[in-house]
């Protein structure tokens, strides 16, 4: 069966190995702000709904895109914005780009449409853990790569998949709960 996730959020480090200087009052001036409780500065993309945090020590925690192309332009439009702050970042062979995790949606029911989903009856697996009182979902992991990912899944059908680090994984994930949930 070919399943289809929806990405909502990739969220990925930069690091620049090198440290970011500049003017915070020119930084203000310019869009970027400090933030209250870390050490910090964050920077809104104009265009799209991504957000960056940025460190002093040269990473940045990019969050919001939703494929890579919108991680590419953050990228590009991050280091136009700290050159027009007096930051002077140079794109090294050794900078870094690493996705962190994707967070992606699915609905089991695209799938079993007439299918009632059993939460208790889901629960039972090995992987799974369930406490209806505390939370309304059922929370699911599968071993995926050298790391676990996560899914929880909701007696409406929709899936909310993360721990993961693509779109392809997020697919296999699913597709893993589409399985679980028919058996």
């Amino acid at each position: 069966m070919k399943v289809k996730s929806r990405i909502e959020n990739i969220v990925c480090r930069i690091d620049f190995k090198q440290n970011i200087c500049f003017d915070e009052r020119v930084a203000r001036e310019k869009g970027i702000t400090e933030t209250k409780h870390l050490q910090a500065y964050v920077y809104s993309h104009p265009k799209l709904n991504v957000k960056m945090m940025i460190f002093q020590t040269g990473e940045v925690i990019l969050s919001g895109a939703k494929d890579l192309k919108e991680i590419e332009s953050s990228f590009w439009n991050l280091k136009k914005k700290l050159k027009e702050i007096g930051a002077r970042i140079d794109i090294r062979p050794d900078t870094e780009i690493e996705i962190q995790n994707v967070l992606a949606t699915g609905n089991v029911k695209d799938y079993l449409p007439d299918l009632d989903i059993d939460l208790e009856k889901v629960s039972s697996g090995a992987n799974a853990a369930y406490d209806p009182e505390r939370f309304p979902a059922v929370f699911l992991s599968y071993p995926l790569h050298d790391s676990k990912a996560t899914a929880m899944l909701f007696k409406s059908g929709k899936v909310l998949v993360g721990d993961v680090k693509s779109h392809e994984d997020a697919n296999i994930v699913l597709e893993k709960v589409v399985e679980q949930v028919r058996y």
